[in-house]
């Protein structure tokens, strides 16, 4: 998890007053929501022999990075068309070895070795048109991980209408990360422009494995980075107290960097929103404070945009 916004701590009560440092996903939340995701990967032709192994190599990483709780809606395949080998299910269910068998015999049939076809575009729209929009998914954070090595070359569906459609997805938390390797430079620039949306991100690497690695380890820190969660902490005695060992907390859950320095330091809350609850014991009420996402000042504004506060 890594944050990505700042919010200002402030101390409430006396000294000895007991503090809650509470960051949290939703009213209530003790630990992150299930995030579901979905894998989709290109099996034509080009990236049959190392280059499959390199990419599901990938998505394996991406795999040890979630929970178990975690959803996993489809692992896709596409070339000329779009193929789904597994259900929705649990991560804790969901066997990567037999997906990653599959996407490697395809990318590898000898008879599929005249089919260079990449239906990039068809597989977006049917993947993203196709998922369920059921209440109990609707709060879910969704993450669609997909992986190319080529342009678009067969879609009946053109750049403008998937442009269209990832603009707005009729998902609500959804997130695109596309992954192109190898691509040239009026490939790349394509898919560059199918990824403006603020909710979408590219990595265009190069194709040897050391280069596929560092893409998918971009993927996960992109993931994780929307990832929220509940961080309770209680600290009694001064303010300098407090502040200590409310930083040996958290440098001890490997989150030290939500903390600055003295007891008007600087946290951050995750990318997607969160509470910020400082409050003590006693006649002392909890001041809870509701940090909203700026999604994209302007560079020349940034380091001076406040965030936005609601107590």
């Amino acid at each position: 998890w890594r944050p990505s916004k700042k919010v200002q701590m402030r101390r409430t009560g006396r000294d000895k007053t007991t503090f809650s440092l509470t960051v949290e996903q939703s009213s209530g939340a003790r630990e992150p929501e299930p995030l579901m995701v979905s894998f989709l990967v290109d099996v034509s032709y080009s990236m049959h022999g190392q280059r499959i192994v390199d990419a599901m190599d990938g998505f394996q990483a991406v795999v040890k990075a979630l929970r178990p709780s975690d959803l996993v809606y489809k692992f896709w395949t596409f070339d000329s068309i779009v193929k789904s080998h597994t259900g929705i299910m649990h991560l804790s269910k969901f066997d990567l070895q037999r997906a990653s068998n599959a996407a490697k015999a395809l990318a590898n049939d000898s008879d599929h070795s005249t089919n260079c076809s990449t239906s990039l575009y068809d597989a977006l729209k049917h993947v993203i048109t196709t998922w369920p929009k059921n209440t109990e998914y609707k709060s879910l954070q969704k993450e669609l991980i997909v992986f190319t090595d080529g342009g678009d070359n067969s879609s009946k569906t053109s750049l403008n209408d998937v442009e269209i459609l990832l603009g707005h997805p009729q998902l609500a938390n959804f997130h695109l990360i596309l992954i192109g390797c190898g691509l040239d430079e009026r490939t790349k620039a394509r898919l560059e422009e199918l990824c403006a949306p603020v909710h979408c991100k590219f990595f265009a690497e190069d194709a040897d494995k050391t280069s596929i690695e560092r893409a998918f380890h971009r993927s996960v820190q992109s993931i994780q980075s929307r990832r929220k969660l509940t961080l309770s902490l209680e600290t009694s005695g001064g303010a300098s107290a407090d502040t200590a060992m409310i930083q040996n907390a958290l440098q001890g859950l490997g989150l030290g960097a939500l903390m600055g320095g003295g007891p008007a330091a600087v946290a951050r809350g995750p990318g997607a929103g969160a509470a910020l609850a400082i409050g003590g014991r006693g006649r002392s009420k909890p001041k809870i404070m509701e940090i909203e996402d700026d999604p994209a000042p302007s560079r020349r504004n940034r380091a001076n945009t406040p965030p936005k506060v609601r107590p």
